[in-house]
């Protein structure tokens, strides 16, 4: 997959970039960042939250 927007917005709205029709996937859940070099990937206030390797974060 080929990120060449920034940010790249994830969710169930079909307003985002990279669109999951699933329940637990919030309308704007998540952001794909790109910063110095490096891929951050950011919750936005998701109801049900975004996991790294099974860990709840904010920002990764």
């Amino acid at each position: 997959m080929r990120l060449d927007k920034d940010p790249v917005l994830i969710g169930r709205s079909t307003a985002c970039d990279i669109c999951f029709k699933l329940p637990n996937v919030s309308r704007n859940h998540a952001q794909i960042i790109y910063i110095d070099e490096s891929y951050l990937i950011e919750d936005l206030e998701s109801t049900n939250g975004t996991y790294v390797n099974n860990v709840r974060i904010k920002k990764c």
